[in-house]
């Protein structure tokens, strides 16, 4: 590792600063990138859950008017998602994660009913509380089963494994 006059540096203390201020100067390169993926990733996300719940709830044998109506929804399902994350505190450690796992499952029929019953935002969350009412830890255990089942057969598969 060369030091800041151009020779190796002479102490454990000098090298690790080098290392961090090279590090600092590649995080701060790539960051933009990461963002943008990330924002991405969401938005790709969003219009998957959006095709996945218009096709299963109008039943469309199109893929064309499948397209145009997750399209048309993208917003709502935007803003949904957005008061989801907002309302279950997930986004707090610890806290908003023992509070999500009350919250979000509660929450599962809402872009059911966002869709199907053309309510908007702040109706179809309690409309959803309304219909899971009861139904909870029946709800939680089957996704928590799920969520089992997948990253079980993620971490056991012999493609994990390889080097």
């Amino acid at each position: 590792m060369v030091g800041t006059n151009g020779t190796m540096p002479s102490d454990q203390e000098e090298a690790t600063k080098i290392l961090m201020e090279r590090f600092k100067t590649m995080f701060r390169a790539i960051l933009p990138a990461l963002f943008w993926s990330f924002v991405g990733i969401v938005v790709l996300q969003i219009l998957l859950t959006a095709f996945i719940y218009v096709v299963t709830l109008f039943r469309m044998q199109s893929v064309g008017a499948a397209f145009k109506a997750t399209f048309e929804n993208f917003f709502s399902f935007l803003g949904l998602s957005l008061w989801l994350i907002a309302a279950s505190f997930i986004w707090i450690p610890l806290f908003g994660l023992i509070y999500a796992t009350y919250y979000l499952p509660r929450a599962i029929l809402a872009p059911a009913f966002l869709l199907e019953k053309r309510m908007s935002i702040k109706q179809s969350i309690p409309a959803s509380f309304a219909a899971t009412e009861g139904h909870w830890r029946t709800i939680t255990w089957f996704t928590s089963v799920v969520q089992l089942l997948l990253w079980s057969l993620v971490c056991y598969s012999p493609e994990f494994f390889r080097e």
